[in-house]
């Protein structure tokens, strides 16, 4: 019996530890490289998509804050809020807000379909933040 317990125990250890290690990569700012799926594109959503997301940035930290800013280093644009992962950590929510109507939340959830300490992979859909 007390090795059952063990090793449920180690097993959920090893879970939290994925989790974290999860967290862990997201954690850390990240701009805008490239569109993932440039095959189903044509070349005017290819140059829109570069015009429009070019300067984005967006940082999640460990304490589950989040931040926004399509245009980079324009401090007008930063969009603040919080993040969480789903259950199965294929998918990363954010809820944000403008600094001048903080009431005012979109939440988003997007698909990471790749995570490494230098690469970032989200499916973000068709739809905008804001």
């Amino acid at each position: 019996m007390k090795r059952k317990i063990a090793t449920v125990l180690l097993m959920c250890l090893i879970t939290l530890t994925v989790s974290a290690q999860k967290a862990e990569l997201l954690k850390g700012k990240w701009k805008y490289k490239d569109v993932a799926d440039k095959a189903r594109l044509d070349s005017t959503i290819l140059n829109q998509a570069k015009m429009q997301l070019g300067k984005l940035e967006m940082e999640f930290a460990l304490d589950v804050k989040y931040s926004y800013n399509p245009l980079g280093d324009n401090q007008y644009s930063l969009l603040t809020g919080s993040w969480t992962l789903n259950k199965e950590q294929t998918k990363v929510s954010v809820s944000v807000s403008k600094p001048s109507s903080p009431e005012n939340k979109q939440i988003s959830e997007w698909e990471i379909k790749g995570l490494t300490e230098k690469e970032l992979k989200l499916n973000m859909g068709n739809r905008d933040c804001f």
